[in-house]
């Protein structure tokens, strides 16, 4: 290039990384694509150069945004506005709705650069281009509708401030590591900022599966000149050098998960033909080593002392299995959490200890990380997980069949139904079995799968049977008890299954079947669950099935759906864990319990949002809808440290945001747990919702600060996750002196970071099982404020009755917790 006198390159920013502009004094314009543009490219260019980062699929041009980079601005560049186009960022679900402003969503571009498809290929010109989605033919605000062909890029961007859009990656190639969301990027740049006598190394973060092993690990490959000098021997001394104190530095501002497990040296990156970093050929070298090669290259490492005492050889297996690394790779100086291990991990060790009848909490794992002080820990004690009894929650001073036939067959709508099991209902269950009585479907949804044109109507009418059969939760029918709500599991009574044909649109039908079942409120009695077989004349075909938020939780639908695909193969269902042991685990543990909450939450009181009349006027109406205030916030997420979870962090903002807004310096609310955590191994699988909302109290000192109250949650975090069954009545009634009392938390939060596997192979197709989205009318003066984790940003919602809020009270508070999380 400096002997061609190149006054103007086109490159990749993998091709750029390796030039030094002091070496082409002729280049005055340097545009860059084809990959993510960082921060650090841009202070790569000291020379005086015109910088610009392009964007464009080859299915449409090469330049379909551009942006002139200003070389003082901090942080990564953005991909700019449309280049004679319009660009359009709809859900990354389904290009049939547009999403807020600056959430993340998937870049659709329109206009006359739009390409005419795949030559020869209709199949995969039909996924990629999009003809009249049904927002552009609806026009908005004064703006008419019309038709157009647009082009779905497949990549995961959002709007910024001033209306460029920022590139957030692939959405085919979102990483996740245990359920937990990785920006692999934010993991190069840190690890980058890291290194040792390092400034011109290369850093790419990679997921990979090590060799024999079906564990995904996040490793850094590290492209350094020196790494082939030597051998393995001078390998291994250069990567000590230049990871010396990494891991400490990556601990204060990443959580344990986005920590490399290893650092991989290369003399030299490996490159496609295009110029940019070849990912799939680091994976084939990462995936060629095995987890014990792994764990010798993670700094943190020292030589291995191995078990001297049974309980550290105990240990020392337990923590392989859970791994999946060879047991006599681990020493008994090695951390948990520095080998692999994070807090899903942590609650896999612990359920493997209580397979053999060792007690361990996931608070020892945490608290005490290292094999040889953890061991001194371990208790011994714990029977293995049994399905209890039937009709074992019951107490009368009646003989059973008395019993049932007194109490029980009387309330069902099949008196002669033969009962299996009587349960009580959780306090999750009540709120939701109440909501499907009072109002039309109330906590109650349409989950449907489309399915192939070959599958088979019949077949999959049976397998519906089938799948009544053999799952208990979907013939549970709930009835009014003396004390509450019942849940009674049938044998005889028959699932509603009906088929319907059409010979019009599919989906446009189905909306008109699931408004018609929304027109009645549910009854108690009968079942909740029910099937509807849709098949259009083109062939399409889609099955729905209806359920309450009282059957289900999201890991359980997952679990259903896998329970369909067996029955439609004709292959027998897995053995699935009643419910009823998620109960009686409860009920075993609840007098431990009540000790925990009643000392937790002595002299505390609810913290409520002021209520407001129901005639407080309302601004900003586009944000209501029916009886809702619902508002919607994308923000950058924060980061976290100190190897704390982003729920922690989360939760402690909203612990600070909630004792700014009510002046308060002592906050209680609701958190949503999943309620699986501590559960035994056998029972984790159980189908049914274990979602439970417990308290989370924060006791400010002098001032509400953030550094406080993450002190606060952490340390409840540890020590009431074996307590996360706790119903909420029971602790209002046994465990405080809350006037009222009250029957429910004034605000409930949620950290929706849970991966939900709900896809499974039907008639030789991979089916999606899918939720049709409705409005819920709030009715309750509960404040739901919940964040979802996606590609580097937190998506906020806060919901809210009209009814008892104004919208001028939900927006002070989320403006203050967005005031919150811009200062971490």
């Amino acid at each position: 290039m400096a002997s061609l006198g190149v006054n103007y390159a086109h490159l990749t920013p993998t091709i750029c990384r390796l030039l030094n502009g002091s070496d082409i004094p002729a280049l005055s314009t340097l545009r860059l694509c084809g990959e993510h543009m960082m921060g650090a490219d841009v202070a790569h260019w000291k020379k005086p150069v015109a910088l610009l980062n392009s964007y464009g699929p080859a299915e449409c041009t090469v330049n379909s945004t551009l942006e002139i980079i200003n070389q003082k601005k901090q942080g990564d560049p953005s991909i700019g506005k449309g280049n004679g186009c319009n660009t359009w960022v709809v859900d990354s679900r389904g290009h049939g709705r547009l999403v807020p402003v600056g959430s993340v969503g998937e870049l659709v571009l329109e206009g006359p650069l739009v390409g005419a498809g795949y030559l020869s290929d209709p199949e995969k010109t039909a996924a990629s281009f999009v003809q009249d989605p049904p927002w552009l033919l609806q026009g908005h605000q004064g703006v008419a509708g019309r038709r157009g062909r647009l082009y779905r890029t497949g990549d995961l961007v959002r709007y910024n401030a001033d209306g460029a859009l920022v590139f957030i990656g692939r959405k085919d190639a979102q990483v996740k590591i245990r359920g937990q969301r990785v920006e692999l990027g934010e993991v190069e740049h840190h690890v980058r900022r890291s290194l040792v006598d390092a400034a011109d190394a290369s850093v790419v973060a990679e997921v990979i599966k090590p060799e024999g092993s079906s564990n995904q690990v996040l490793v850094a490959f590290v492209g350094l000149s020196t790494a082939a000098d030597g051998g393995d021997d001078g390998v291994k001394a250069a990567m000590r050098k230049v990871t010396a104190g990494t891991e400490e530095k990556l601990e204060e501002v990443l959580p344990a998960y986005m920590i490399p497990s290893a650092y991989i040296l290369i003399d030299k990156m490996p490159m496609t033909a295009t110029g940019k970093t070849d990912r799939r050929r680091l994976r084939e070298i990462g995936g060629s080593l095995t987890l014990e090669q792994l764990a010798e290259l993670n700094p943190s490492r020292v030589e291995r002392r191995q078990p001297t005492t049974a309980a550290e050889g105990q240990l020392q297996q337990l923590w392989a299995a859970v791994l999946g690394i060879d047991a006599g790779s681990i020493g008994v100086d090695d951390s948990f959490l520095r080998i692999g291990g994070d807090s899903i991990g942590a609650m896999r060790l612990v359920g493997a200890a209580r397979e053999q009848g060792l007690l361990l909490t996931v608070a020892d794992v945490f608290k005490q990380p290292r094999l040889s002080e953890q061991a001194l820990l371990l208790k011994p004690g714990i029977t293995p997980y049994h399905d209890p009894k039937p009709f074992s929650f019951i107490s009368t001073e009646h003989e059973l069949n008395h019993y049932l036939r007194l109490e029980i067959s009387p309330y069902l709508d099949h008196p002669g139904e033969t009962v299996l099991e009587v349960l009580p209902v959780t306090y999750f269950q009540a709120q939701c079995i109440t909501s499907a009585l009072t109002k039309p479907l109330g906590r109650c949804y349409h989950f449907f799968i489309d399915l192939s044109h070959s599958t088979d109507i019949v077949r999959l009418f049976d397998s519906c049977i089938k799948l009544w059969d053999s799952l208990d939760i979907l013939r549970t029918v709930f009835i009014q008890g003396r004390h509450g709500y019942l849940q009674v599991v049938g044998k005889k009574v028959r699932p509603i299954i009906d088929v319907y044909e059409t010979k019009g649109d599919l989906t446009k039908f189905s909306q008109t079947i699931y408004d018609e079942d929304l027109s009645s409120p549910l009854k108690l009695g009968k079942p909740f669950t029910r099937f509807l077989i849709t098949h259009a004349s083109d062939g399409q075909k889609r099955l729905t099935i209806r359920l309450s938020h009282a059957q289900y939780d999201g890991i359980s639908l997952g679990q259903i759906l896998s329970c369909l695909a067996a029955c439609y193969d004709g292959r027998e269902p897995p053995a699935i864990p009643k419910f009823a042991g998620y109960i009686k685990h409860d009920m075993i543990h609840r007098e431990s319990a009540r000790d925990y909450w009643r000392l937790f939450l002595r002299g505390s009181g609810i913290t409520k949002i002021r209520p407001t009349a129901v005639t407080t006027r309302v601004h900003n109406k586009a944000s209501l809808s029916g009886k809702e205030i619902k508002l919607k916030r994308t923000c950058p997420a924060p980061q976290c440290r100190n190897g704390l979870t982003p729920a922690t962090l989360f939760t402690a903002l909203i612990a600070c945001a909630l004792g700014r807004s009510t002046k308060s310096s002592d906050v209680v609310f609701g958190l949503l747990v999943s309620g699986r955590s501590m559960l035994p191994s056998g029972l984790q699988g159980a189908i049914g919702p274990c979602l439970n909302y417990i308290p989370i109290r924060v006791r400010f000192a002098d001032d509400v600060t953030l550094d406080f109250a993450l002190k606060f949650v952490e340390e409840q975090r540890l020590r009431g996750l074996q307590f996360e069954t706790s119903q909420f009545t029971d602790i209002v009634r046994h465990c405080t002196d809350w006037p009222g009392p009250p029957k429910d938390f004034g605000v409930v939060v949620q950290y929706q970071n849970i991966e939900e596997n709900r896809t499974a192979d039907i008639s030789g197709e991979n089916s999606r099982l899918n939720v049709h989205e409705r409005e819920q009318d709030m009715d309750t003066p509960v404040v739901s404020i919940s964040a979802t984790p996606v590609q580097g940003s937190w998506n906020l919602e806060v919901i809210a009755s009209v009814k008892f809020h104004s919208q001028h009270d939900v927006e002070t508070l989320l403006e203050e917790l967005l005031a919150l999380i811009a200062s971490v």
